[in-house]
């Protein structure tokens, strides 16, 4: 016998509840992002400084809003961790190019 499979408009399946045009993970996500920065904040800003602070809230909030705004299965995260490794390796890249830029300046200088 044949299974009969109702049909479902595209409008019906693509449906999202929003609350004030967000939806609600967008909603949940939100309020992480909040509870998670501003103590952060406040806690790290007396200690080195707003500069140096507005940074590692950026770099702590990135990994929050990238799965909020993403449609990645919830098996996929890009944590923290993952983001601090890149910016690590970007800022070793960064010192090794500065450091043989400068050997390479000094080594012209000595052959004049």
């Amino acid at each position: 016998m044949d299974r009969i499979e109702p049909r479902i408009h595209d409008e019906i399946k693509d449906y999202k509840e929003k609350f004030y045009n967000f939806t609600l993970r967008q909603w949940l996500f939100g309020i992480l992002l909040i509870i998670t920065i501003v103590p952060l904040y406040l806690f790290l800003t007396p200690k080195i400084g707003s500069n140096l602070t507005g940074w590692i809230v950026i770099i702590a909030a990135i990994p929050i809003i990238f799965g909020a705004i993403s449609s990645l299965p919830s098996s996929v995260r890009v944590g923290g961790t993952s983001l601090l490794i890149v910016v690590g390796v970007a800022l070793e890249t960064y010192k090794q190019l500065d450091s043989e830029l400068i050997t390479r300046s000094h080594t012209r200088g000595r052959r004049r």
